[in-house]
């Protein structure tokens, strides 16, 4: 996919990309740049997950590698649960993380 494509891609559903010119000559090169996004596993994952979920899917159709963490540490510290349940709810992220069809 050109780079023309790939920003194309990259825009699409966005209001402002900050950077934009550095972005074109990241997209130029033949590197492939990671993008990363975090979320605490307090609950199940909600529509308001699916905005950034289906950006990062862009950016993976892009040639980006995308990483996804799960802030397992956080979720108890803020007290989400304990241990076991956060576990739980960590597995289920990743089954619907893998069902939307990110490769992260």
């Amino acid at each position: 996919m050109d780079a023309n494509k790939r920003l194309e891609l990259i825009r699409r559903n966005t209001v402002e990309i900050i950077g934009e010119d550095e972005l074109k000559n990241l997209l130029k090169k033949n590197k492939k740049p990671i993008v990363y996004c975090g979320y605490e596993p307090s609950g199940n994952i909600h529509l308001g997950h699916f905005v950034t979920l289906s950006k990062l899917a862009d950016f993976e159709k892009a040639g980006f590698k995308t990483k996804i963490l799960l802030a397992d540490v956080h979720a108890m510290l803020n007290r989400k649960g304990d241990e076991k349940q956060i576990k739980n709810e960590i597995q289920g992220w990743k089954k619907t993380i893998k069902t939307i069809g990110l490769k992260s």
